[in-house]
């Protein structure tokens, strides 16, 4: 949180610190709706202390989306079982390395058991949250908890509790590596070819519903993100034109002031030479009475 310290500088007066990193943990751990007015908030106390370039740190931070947030919030309720999943990754990545087949296969259950563990405990948090987790955020949920056991970048990522959106698997953890063996199923006597031919239309249909519902979510999501990073830009945009106008009118002030004092400058410089001339006068009248009296006490 920030805190308010005094300027050396000026003791009188007060500003509140603010510090990256805590103003992201902060910021992360809200709900996602939360995310935009309080980073706008923090932002412009970084600028109120004259760091702008922290203010515009701030300001770039993108709000997450709801897997993003699900899993920023497991990092925080469980870091024993993220802790897991990373020692989890080293162990599959030596072995990879290695060419140890052995090692693979005995892990293998172990690492979808873990990425499972962190899927359900997502689904905790945002059930306490009174959240639903659809298809598409639950399968971005697994993809980042496997991009953690490929990758220790990714891991690092995760790690912070930071995360925008899902991150993306690669090398050796696959889709397929986490999938369920089918049961095998009895043959059966194939049906006419017309019932087979409506059949797959209808699955087809039915994938094709659902690519588009997630699709759509994907898009609905990013447009959601694109209109806060446009407001929050604007709010950026109005914060500076009110700096602008603020240190206009200080100048303003301060050629007024300037004004002022060259004219009463000038002002002072025409008595001084006023008070000098009538002093000149007076030296002159002093003298000639002098002289007179002179004259006077010796005739």
């Amino acid at each position: 949180m920030p805190r308010t310290v005094r300027q050396p500088d000026r003791p009188e007066c007060y500003v509140l610190s603010v510090d990256f990193d805590e103003v992201a943990d902060e910021l992360y751990a809200l709900a996602p709706e939360a995310f935009t007015a309080a980073r706008n908030e923090r932002s412009r106390q970084a600028r109120a202390t004259g760091d702008g370039e922290l203010a515009a740190q701030i300001a770039r931070l993108a709000r997450p989306t709801v897997a993003g947030w699900l899993a920023n919030q497991v990092v925080r309720a469980h870091p024993d079982e993220v802790r897991a999943l990373v020692e989890l990754g080293d162990r599959l990545r030596a072995a990879t390395t290695a060419g140890d087949g052995a090692a693979l296969r005995e892990l293998a259950p172990a690492q979808r058991q873990v990425v499972a563990a962190l899927v359900g405990r997502a689904g905790e948090v945002a059930r306490s949250a009174q959240r639903s987790v659809s298809e598409a955020a639950a399968g971005e949920l697994e993809n980042t908890f496997r991009a953690a056991l490929a990758d220790p970048t990714a891991a690092g990522q995760l790690g912070q509790g930071r995360l925008s959106g899902a991150l993306v698997p690669s090398g050796f953890v696959g889709p397929a590596s986490g999938a369920r063996p089918k049961a095998r199923r009895a043959k059966e006597p194939r049906p006419p070819q017309s019932v087979d031919a409506a059949a797959e239309q209808r699955r087809a249909a039915r994938a094709a519903e659902e690519a588009a519902r997630t699709a759509l979510e994907s898009v609905v999501e990013r447009l959601a993100r694109a209109e806060e990073d446009q407001r929050a830009a604007a709010d950026e945009a109005s914060i500076a034109a009110d700096t602008v106008s603020r240190l206009t009118a200080e100048l303003a002030d301060a050629r007024a002031a300037k004004a002022r004092a060259d004219a009463s400058a000038k002002r002072a410089e025409a008595a001084v030479g006023s008070a000098r001339r009538e002093a000149g006068a007076a030296e002159r009248r002093l003298a000639a009475a002098s002289s007179a009296r002179a004259q006077a006490e010796g005739s």
